[in-house]
């Protein structure tokens, strides 16, 4: 998905709907931070797999990233997304 086609979807929906990504094994989580990573397409087919990985060369996309802020590993974690530099959107 693009982010045009990401936008045109978002705009047919109400301006306070809350915008969630899975969860490791279930239920759901608030966006964390926006990553920009360089990725390979199709690069795994195992179920437990994204399809596309990241790597040094690649085509350029934004990862959505969210985790479980109510773990308390999380709160303690210098490594937790909240601590990821974050893309700027304007």
């Amino acid at each position: 998905m693009t982010v045009f086609e990401l936008i045109e979807k978002l705009k047919k929906l109400p301006p306070d709907t809350r915008i969630v990504v899975a969860g490791y094994e279930s239920g759901f989580n608030d966006i964390q931070a926006l990553k920009s990573v360089l990725i390979k397409l199709d690069q795994k087919d195992e179920w437990y797999y994204g399809a596309h990985e990241e790597s040094e060369i690649g085509i350029n996309a934004i990862a959505i990233l969210g985790e479980n802020h109510n773990r308390e590993e999380y709160k303690l974690s210098k490594t937790s997304y909240v601590n990821m530099p974050k893309v700027t959107i304007d």
